[in-house]
């Protein structure tokens, strides 16, 4: 603030970057008179927003850009937000991934392409949309409504043969000038109906020309016709009529916190929502008239296709000469109190909510989940780290244990680790289950678990639950087991199992778990079988299967151990068969 003389401001029109003590903008604002609205920031009594306040003690340098009237100097502040992205403005975080669909009518014949950026180059531009994918899909859609040309060859030039599109019936062949301009561009003006949300006018074209074209008993033409009229007719059927009059505007709802704001905008056109957008704002403003004016701002800037008539749940700090300004429309703000618009107001809340939902962190997501564990299963605290035991082996040979781990609702694999088993021998599912979560309580640098799962049912859980009960580190850790089929959840302090319904978030976190360990157990089994089992003079043998193989060595553990075996040994494991081809093979093989 030091180095701030309010006094040598100019008492003019333009925008006012404020800047922190390393140089970096903070704020940019725009003015009538530039030394009015700065010294407003400044005195004690401020009637400033308590982002604003915070933004101030910030504040250690400022600049200054005026202009010929309020008009440019408003233009020049959304360039500048635009450009340095200031943390104390309302900032669209969507923006830099924006995607147009441009249609240049200088062309001789237009193909619509996809860009990233809007221009002021004459060309109609259509958007602005949140992916190039969602942008493919509509470009495929239509070009089965609306034969143009998809291809990169210069139409200027006539070519000796058309395309495949052509063929079928997806192109006109303007390469080869099959069409005329004016046909082409009949084509042209049909996309951007629909893309204006015109369907009724294109549907009675299409119509139209398939009459004439039958009345000519051109059969073919018009069978083409009605096949492109009925794709329009089945995907305008889908499209939602959410009012009965043939309106157009936009719905806006922000949903804001502390650190962020989220926008749901619902396209209304022609009494139907045909698309919706849910874009995010960085910002720690709290003033919702304010965050509206700053979006409205930005967007109308980004957006081609701009109604009449914006419905918000409040009026923005922002005026209608402002809006004109920006859109070069007059437009109309709807508050409403009652009717379908703010039905449609209240639409547009729930998907800004459930929006919120989607992009909020594991852990945030599947905080109520943890809490109705801690009720359901009586803890001290919601389960931060939740770890799942299970066992595999093949026939009790080479048995290997796995851990997984939720953190705070998410699988955190970095935490996952698999454990081979080394005191328990044979088929011992409950034993083995002891020796693993023994071991991992013996690492005294892992952070230790809110809650133990086993893969298993009341037997698993006696036993694992006799074992910790000599370990003092694992007298706070909560133990269950959940078992497969009815999944029904075991508990040490109750007789009767918990059985919750199959769609449950709690059981549904649970299965993941248990369901993520099972298969991490299996592949690596699987994975170090197939190492153990790769090369053996075994596979030479002929008639000798992958199965018959695995069995030898598990029985027997080696080749060696396999050639100094009798027949009547190697029988039990495969047959008589397969054991008299083997022997036959190892006699030969010694002879060797």
């Amino acid at each position: 603030m030091a180095s701030i003389n309010l006094n040598n401001l100019p008492n003019l029109p333009g925008c006012y970057l404020f800047k922190n003590k390393n140089g970096q903008v903070i704020y940019v604002g725009k003015a009538k008179n530039i030394r009015k609205r700065v010294k407003s920031y400044f005195p004690q009594a401020a009637n400033l927003s308590p982002a604003k306040q915070v933004m101030v003690k910030e504040i250690d340098s400022l600049d200054t850009i005026t202009t010929a009237n309020e008009t440019e100097a408003l233009l020049l502040e959304i360039n500048l937000i635009k450009k340095y992205r200031p943390k104390y403005n309302v900032v669209m975080k969507d923006d830099k991934n924006f995607a147009y669909l441009k249609i240049d009518e200088k062309q001789t014949f237009p193909i619509p392409q996809i860009v990233r950026q809007k221009e002021n180059d004459g060309a109609l531009y259509f958007g602005p949309y949140l992916s190039a994918s969602s942008i493919k899909e509509t470009l495929k859609f239509l070009n089965s409504i609306f034969p143009f040309a998809t291809c990169r060859r210069n139409l200027d030039k006539i070519s000796k043969r058309p395309c495949l599109k052509y063929h079928i019936g997806r192109c006109l062949g303007p390469c080869i000038r099959a069409c005329t301009p004016a046909e082409y561009r009949q084509t042209i003006t049909g996309i951007k109906k629909f893309l204006q949300g015109d369907w009724q006018k294109i549907a009675s074209s299409l119509q139209e020309q398939m009459e004439k074209a039958s009345n000519k008993q051109q059969f073919e033409k018009a069978a083409l016709l009605r096949d492109r009229l009925f794709q329009l007719q089945k995907t305008a059927a889908k499209q939602q009529v959410v009012i009965n009059q043939n309106v157009s505007f936009d719905v806006i709802y922000p949903l804001t916190d502390k650190k962020q704001t989220l926008i749901t905008l619902l396209k209304i056109r022609q009494g139907k929502l045909i698309d919706k957008l849910n874009l995010r704002l960085s910002s720690i403003e709290t003033d919702t008239a304010e965050i509206l004016a700053q979006f409205l701002k930005q967007y109308l800037t980004a957006a081609t296709d701009i109604p009449r008539e914006i419905v918000l749940p409040q009026l923005p700090a922002i005026s209608l000469a402002e809006l004109k300004t920006i859109s070069q429309k007059n437009i109309k703000i709807t508050i409403p109190k009652s009717g379908r618009k703010q039905n449609l107001l209240e639409m547009a809340r729930q998907n800004a909510f459930a929006y919120k939902q989607q992009i909020l962190p594991a852990w945030q997501k599947h905080a109520k989940t943890l809490l109705n564990l801690q009720k359901l299963l009586k803890l001290p605290n919601p389960p931060k780290r939740i770890e799942c035991y299970d066992i595999a082996h093949l026939h009790g040979k080479n048995t290997v244990g796995a851990m997984a781990v939720l953190l705070k609702g998410k699988l955190a694999k970095q935490h996952y680790r698999i454990f081979q088993i080394k005191y328990t021998t044979g088929i011992n599912d409950m034993a083995a289950l002891a020796e693993i979560i023994t071991r991992r309580l013996n690492h005294q640098n892992w952070p230790l678990p809110d809650l133990i799962v086993l893969d298993g049912g009341k037997p698993q859980l006696s036993v694992v639950q006799k074992t910790l009960s000599h370990i003092p580190q694992a007298k706070p850790i909560k133990l269950i087991a959940l078992a497969k089929k009815q999944e029904l959840i075991y508990t040490p302090d109750s007789t009767k199992p918990i059985k919750l319904p199959q769609t449950s978030p709690e059981l549904l976190l649970l299965r993941k778990l248990r369901d993520q360990t099972h298969k991490l157990a299996n592949s690596y089994l699987q994975k170090t079988n197939q190492t153990r089992y790769k090369k053996s003079p075994l596979d030479n043998v002929p008639g000798l299967g992958k199965v018959s193989k695995i069995k030898l060595l598990q029985s027997f553990g080696s080749w060696q151990r396999i050639k100094q075996a009798n027949l009547e040994e190697i029988a039990k494991i495969i047959g008589p068969h397969k054991a008299k081809i083997l022997v036959s093979y190892m006699n030969k093989y010694d002879q060797d």
